[in-house]
């Protein structure tokens, strides 16, 4: 899969050992790491080792992470597709994704979305997509619901590591499109 997407405002680039103080800053914030699955609270100590990770998993196929930036703000966030993600072992794609609080609501979630799920399918071919969301944070399912996804039904507890808990996440998937018999 490529190494740089642009869409309309932003840019979707690999993540850089710079970085790493911005991802912190950004991903550190409570209200951010609170709602994810994967990020321990504090978050400082983790943003360099964790952005080391992101080439050589894209190397190797496993998985794509690309900073969302902006050509004013710089790193705002990050947006990536895993191949079989926790718990997923039918070949799909995996897409998770973070914005920094002071950019929410500007549209960026779905943007970045758009521009990776597209290139997803042409570069690797792989058409279905799963997810999901914490209950609590239906702004994250809307995002996914603009990108072609749709609920399972299956609410399950998922593990968030800042808070040491799980919490009930809602599972979403979107499949290849089937066309109609004639």
């Amino acid at each position: 899969m490529r190494t740089q997407i642009d869409a309309n405002r932003l840019s979707l680039r690999p993540f850089q050992t710079a970085d790493a103080t911005r991802v912190a800053e950004l991903v550190g914030d409570w209200e951010v790491c609170s709602m994810l699955a994967r990020v321990p609270f504090p978050y400082a100590a983790d943003a360099e080792a964790c952005v080391a990770t992101h080439a050589p998993a894209h190397a190797a196929g496993e998985g794509y992470t690309y900073a969302i930036a902006t050509p004013s703000d710089g790193v705002i966030g990050a947006i990536g597709l895993e191949l079989n993600g926790e718990g997923i072992e039918d070949g799909a794609l995996v897409p998770g994704y973070w914005l920094g609080k002071p950019f929410w609501g500007r549209g960026y979630a779905t943007e970045a979305g758009a521009a990776v799920l597209a290139y997803a399918e042409a570069d690797t071919g792989v058409k279905t997509f799963r997810s999901g969301h914490f209950v609590e944070n239906p702004a994250s399912g809307m995002v996914l619901e603009k990108r072609g996804c749709a609920y399972t039904g299956e609410v399950k507890p998922q593990l968030c590591l800042a808070r040491g808990v799980d919490l009930p996440s809602r599972k979403m998937a979107r499949a290849p499109a089937r066309r109609a018999l004639s």
